[in-house]
């Protein structure tokens, strides 16, 4: 019996950091058309949810901190019918439904819903609490939606995906925050981690800037506001061979774009002085190999933070240079887990709870996510449009990272059906839409750059 699960460190802090002005929720949308069964799609909700338990759960608050435990109601979906007229509205300007609050302690964690637009066209919504899963973990569910109605619709005889044979999925749910330490493992990893030390006393010490200084709103918001621009296929390729040519990443020569255009935002506006810092989270995946075969919906992830002053900002090649050897300390000496260590023992020192959600000054400037490509091990059939699956074709992808109260800009990148994608969040209640879109355009414009 696995349940009742306590909370992971990383699940509290996600609860620490969930307000009413600015809940710690991740929003998805996957845009499909063709011949849709309803309810065969209704019953595979089901059988997902059935593979991926968590997200059926409901939080139980205890004094020494939160726990999971299962709730008698699903999360069901809703269905919506709408106007022709409203597909510009939905799709073209990245208007998404209004949000609703969560209800910890009832199991109102997230909420599915599918638009019918009736004309063959569809869209598969969610709104979903960071506390049941990272971004790759809400992949894998959906990864496993879509495979279980293909394999309905197909008339395919299933029990179980391929991927879970032989596994006691309850009992993986147990270890998913060990990242596949042992002892043995955790005693080489010590050494490993004092590299890292001089990195936190620079995180302690610095004091990083909002986007813009701003006051903080107080009540829930009733909007969900992004911009997305899809990178073409000559730009992409010029960002590979550019990363390639000069021993970077892509993921590096985005980041360094992002803090091109944010820093020309700020130089903008007037905002700040030279030596503020601008500070950027990049979410880590800290999956094992395992845990990628077999481990279901849930958080297994870490952060690690790069600060940037304009100065070091406006000397573009130097900077990703910089970013570079950065990353590459990081990945070789696994300081992913400092974030993860410290979390821990801000829990361990406030008695299992992490405090206030009460944010006092700002952490983060701008928030990061590369998701790479979306479903990577798919056997959906693959289509020049999209991926099919049964009689529809999935055929669009976005997805939206939490903001808080001086975090208000949060920036995506993927890659489905082979459409490299850029998707900003922002806080409307303190940017306009035509700021969005000129920092959208500052960084598309830096990355232009990279064409030869």
């Amino acid at each position: 019996m696995t349940f009742p699960l306590p909370c992971s460190s990383f699940e509290e802090l996600m609860l620490a950091k969930d307000s009413l002005p600015y809940p710690c929720d991740i929003w998805v949308r996957m845009s499909f058309r063709g011949e849709f069964d309803q309810a065969i799609f209704q019953n595979c909700w089901r059988e997902m949810l059935d593979l991926h338990p968590l997200l059926g759960c409901r939080l139980e608050r205890k004094p020494s901190g939160h726990r999971w435990v299962k709730s008698s109601q699903i999360p069901e979906i809703e269905w919506v019918v709408r106007s022709l007229g409203d597909v510009g509205e939905m799709v073209n300007e990245q208007v998404w439904p209004e949000p609703k609050p969560f209800h910890l302690s009832e199991g109102k964690l997230m909420f599915p819903s599918v638009v019918d637009y009736q004309n063959g066209t569809y869209e598969f919504l969610l709104q979903i609490h960071h506390v049941l899963s990272d971004g790759l973990g809400i992949l894998d569910a959906l990864e496993d939606l879509w495979t279980l109605y293909d394999r309905s619709v197909s008339g395919i005889p299933h029990k179980r995906l391929d991927r879970f044979d032989g596994v006691q999925i309850e009992q993986r749910l147990a270890s998913r925050n060990q990242f596949g330490l042992n002892l043995k493992k955790l005693l080489n990893l010590i050494p490993k981690q004092m590299v890292g030390l001089a990195g936190v006393r620079q995180f302690l010490m610095r004091a990083p800037v909002p986007l813009v200084s701003h006051d903080l709103p107080k009540s829930f918001s009733q909007k969900v506001t992004s911009v997305e621009t899809e990178l073409n296929e000559s730009l992409f390729r010029s960002i590979r061979a550019f990363a390639q040519q000069n021993a970077v990443t892509v993921n590096e020569c985005l980041a360094a774009a992002i803090f091109d255009g944010v820093s020309a935002f700020r130089q903008d506006r007037e905002e700040g002085k030279a030596n503020d810092w601008i500070r950027m989270m990049v979410p880590m995946d800290m999956r094992t190999s395992e845990d990628k075969k077999s481990l279901t919906a849930c958080n297994v992830v870490s952060s690690v933070f790069l600060d940037r002053q304009p100065a070091q900002i406006s000397e573009f090649d130097s900077m990703l240079l910089s970013i570079n050897k950065e990353m590459n300390l990081i990945k070789e000496n696994k300081l992913a887990f400092m974030f993860l260590l410290s979390i821990w023992l801000r829990k361990l020192f406030r008695f299992g709870r992490h405090g206030s959600s009460d944010v006092k000054r700002c952490e983060t400037t701008v928030v990061f996510t590369n998701l790479g490509r979306v479903f990577p091990r798919t056997k959906l059939t693959k289509l020049s449009e999209g991926l099919q699956s049964g009689k529809v074709v999935l055929n669009n992808f976005s997805i939206l990272a939490p903001l808080n109260p001086f975090t208000i800009l949060a920036i995506s990148f993927s890659e489905f059906a082979s459409v490299p994608k850029l998707q900003l969040r922002y806080c409307d209640r303190v940017l306009s839409s035509d700021e969005a879109n000129s920092i959208m355009s500052k960084i598309v414009g830096r990355l232009q750059q990279f064409i030869k």
